[in-house]
């Protein structure tokens, strides 16, 4: 099926940010049994299938906000889809589970939506997706995610992440930084750090950029990456990346980037669709001077792009939310999910095409997943292989304009993905 992608952010980023667990469960039901997968689809009285997908998410707990977004973009896409017929013979529904972000609750929640039918499983929630793999390689249950991390990706298996993991963004990023920002050292490396709490995310992203410093020492001299356990403030981390020209910042970049502002220093910022997820956070501190010049990986589009991704995006939530929709895109980039979840929604009309909606199964989703592909400006812009379980190929770079209080594409158009150092 030849089909553009839709857009925003991808999202594997922008939940990975919390350490703090809270609680709560779905239903009144807490979901502790074990069932057997589901192997056919419901069929409804008239004929039509009902495919289910089950959204492990965070309602209660420390990701709900941006969650809240990414639950309100799934629910648009499957009205969307739902609304138009496009997946003939079937029907798409949402069953939702709340974990709370509490790590107790990731098994619990996925056996609850298998015993309510679940036909695969959607979550955004960090560390789910390594705690559920056995589960899932042994049901065969397939799962989209875009909060992965490269290691629940590997060897590949019954985990499709529909975005970049932070690793690829690492790399990518200060590639296309050392041939084309204008502020790069021309007489010696660039001085690059980082900070932010100890999350899977960071560390990934964090380690990916110190390995590409390593593999490159004619560009960059790695000065160091500095965490802590959640600490809202960050005198060490700043007075220790002092120096650099470039630093990566914390995901909940507010606090840091008017301290290290105030102290004087002048590092270009780096970030990612996390930090893009959070911009709301910077509007309300009236911090767009202090990140102007910030570039941006890992982001699909832009509100501003004048792209066919860009304004289905905004016709989507403006059709369904025409009175939240000016605060949701100034919040970021969360409901940028739209993205992860269409790829996810087009695999399943894939699978219904091949096989039908009345055999569409595990297996049919997992074959159509691995031979997925979507074109954006005449190139592939995402797909999956037998052996390739990221998906996002190219996607642009972004700069940070304090003056506009937005961002704004700075790459020539789509670049692609680099997947090692």
């Amino acid at each position: 099926m030849n089909r553009c992608a839709i857009l925003l952010v991808p999202l594997l980023v922008i939940v990975l940010i919390f350490g703090a667990m809270g609680c709560g469960g779905g239903d009144d039901d807490d979901g502790d049994g074990t069932v057997e997968p589901t192997s056919e689809p419901t069929s409804e009285p008239g004929g039509e299938v009902v495919i289910k997908i089950g959204n492990l998410t965070d309602i209660t707990g420390a990701t709900a906000k941006a969650d809240e977004l990414i639950n309100l973009a799934l629910a648009d896409l499957v009205k969307y889809y739902n609304d138009g017929n496009l997946i003939p013979g079937a029907r798409l529904e949402v069953l939702d589970y709340d974990t709370g972000y509490d790590p107790a609750r990731y098994l619990p929640g996925y056996e609850w939506l298998k015993e309510k039918g679940a036909d695969l499983i959607f979550t955004p929630v960090p560390g789910s997706p390594e705690i559920l793999r056995p589960r899932l390689e042994d049901a065969g249950m397939v799962m989209f995610t875009p909060s992965g991390n490269k290691d629940d990706l590997i060897p590949p298996g019954y985990i499709f992440m529909p975005t970049t993991i932070p690793e690829d963004n690492a790399y990518t990023l200060l590639k296309w930084i050392a041939e084309n920002d204008p502020d790069f050292p021309t007489d010696r490396p660039a001085k690059i750090g980082a900070a932010g709490w100890f999350t899977p995310y960071n560390l990934a992203l964090h380690d990916a950029a110190e390995q590409y410093a390593h593999a490159n020492t004619d560009q960059y001299e790695w000065v160091g990456s500095y965490h802590n356990d959640f600490s809202w403030t960050w005198g060490p981390e700043v007075d220790s990346l002092k120096d650099c020209d470039y630093v990566m910042p914390p995901i909940h970049m507010g606090n840091f980037v008017r301290e290290y502002r105030t102290a004087g220093y002048d590092a270009k910022l780096l970030g990612t669709g996390a930090q893009a997820a959070f911009l709301y956070l910077i509007h309300d501190a009236q911090l767009w001077p202090e990140i102007d010049g910030m570039l941006f990986f890992g982001v699909s589009a832009w509100w501003n792009d004048d792209t066919e991704g860009a304004r289905f995006m905004k016709d989507l939530l403006f059709d369904n939310h025409p009175d939240q929709a000016e605060q949701i895109m100034r919040d970021g980039a969360a409901y940028g999910a739209v993205d992860a979840i269409n790829q996810m929604i087009e695999i399943i009309q894939d699978a219904v095409e091949a096989v039908g909606a009345e055999n569409f199964d595990s297996d049919a989703l997992y074959a159509a997943a691995q031979s997925y592909s979507s074109s954006s400006e005449g190139v592939v812009r995402a797909s999956f292989s037998e052996t390739k379980r990221a998906s996002v190929d190219r996607l642009a770079i972004y700069e940070a304009d304090g003056n506009a209080k937005d961002l704004f594409q700075v790459s020539d158009g789509l670049y692609e993905v680099v997947r090692e150092p």
